[in-house]
């Protein structure tokens, strides 16, 4: 599979003390050439197909801690308009019926070191 990912991304934030928090907006297009198994009888049969994405993605963040240690919460929203998937495609890889499946609400939770 051959991936290709173009970005603009705003983000504006606030910090007082050991608290800070923000936000941003990520403008996204993606351009995927993907080879999938036809069927999966032997011998295999290989289909290769080649389709855009528009993605719209706002998300926000907390972080918490000191100079050298800050614990950070995230979400973020993941909207994807598929372009061009043809409709006859199944695969395992979260192409159904030539709808693409992906994940809608990301939550992380992490840790950040300053060395």
């Amino acid at each position: 599979m051959n991936y290709t990912l173009g970005f603009l991304q705003t983000n504006v934030g606030y910090r007082k003390g050991v608290f800070s928090m923000g936000g941003g907006l990520r403008l996204a297009y993606s351009n995927f050439n993907y080879t999938y198994p036809g069927d999966f009888s032997l011998p295999l049969s290989y289909h290769t197909v080649n389709f855009n994405t528009l993605n719209i993605e706002p998300l926000g963040f907390v972080r918490i801690g000191n100079e050298k240690v800050k614990f950070v919460y995230r979400i973020s929203l993941s909207l994807v308009s598929p372009i061009n998937l043809p409709q006859n495609i199944e695969t395992h890889k979260g192409i159904i019926n030539g709808d693409l499946h992906t994940t809608f609400l990301n939550l992380s939770i992490g840790v950040n070191f300053s060395f």
